[in-house]
């Protein structure tokens, strides 16, 4: 096929207007291969007037800074060291008040969306919550899901585990994180540290 010439509305390449099959004037040089995408963002599915971007995995809303979730659906009330959107290549996510201890009867949503990754890497740097009673769940993905085969809990301390013990890759480019605190505190009070790295690779 040679000068192809495709509007983006075609069901199929061979919908596209060209010299016809065998009639070409082409060099291998020349060659090109087509990958068709659904257009995820055409639906308008981001809320609170926030921007979407289509990537390899489908689509992510950039939220505005009071809003996060998949679509911007969930308020985070203002508070965003407990809920918040992180876009960048690299940063920290921290529980609330930290280095203090966080507060009870806690649920708070961290996403990552981070365009131009393929994975991002999770270090918990520090991380102490009561064992059993309060938890970190994460997995890929912009979707909340609180259990699954690719969705991880942790609980406890881990800060004097070794490093390879306590340092998660999840292949995507987006990554949820869900902390939850019972309705009561034990002292000392919890909390958390984690460092994100997002790679191209």
């Amino acid at each position: 096929m040679d000068d192809v010439d495709c509007r983006g509305n075609e069901t199929h390449i061979f919908d596209c207007p060209h010299n016809g099959f065998e009639s070409h004037n082409c060099y291998h040089e020349e060659d090109a291969s087509v990958v068709c995408l659904h257009d995820h963002c055409s639906s308008n599915p981001c809320e609170q007037s926030a921007s979407c971007v289509q990537d390899d995995y489908g689509y992510f809303c950039y939220c505005p800074e009071s809003y996060t979730g998949q679509n911007c659906e969930l308020q985070n009330n203002g508070n965003t060291s407990c809920s918040r959107n992180y876009y960048d290549s690299t940063g920290n996510i921290t529980s609330p008040f930290y280095p203090e201890g966080y507060g009870a009867r806690l649920e708070c949503n961290y996403q990552l969306k981070i365009w131009t990754a393929k994975k991002i890497t999770l270090i918990m740097q520090d991380f102490v919550t009561e064992p059993d009673q309060d938890f970190l769940i994460f997995g890929e993905g912009p979707e909340v899901i609180y259990e699954g085969p690719n969705v991880i809990s942790i609980t406890g301390n881990l800060t004097s585990l070794p490093l390879i013990e306590r340092t998660y890759t999840l292949a995507n480019n987006q990554v949820f994180l869900t902390f939850i605190s019972d309705s009561i505190i034990t002292p000392p009070r919890g909390y958390f540290h984690i460092t994100y790295t997002a790679g191209k690779q």
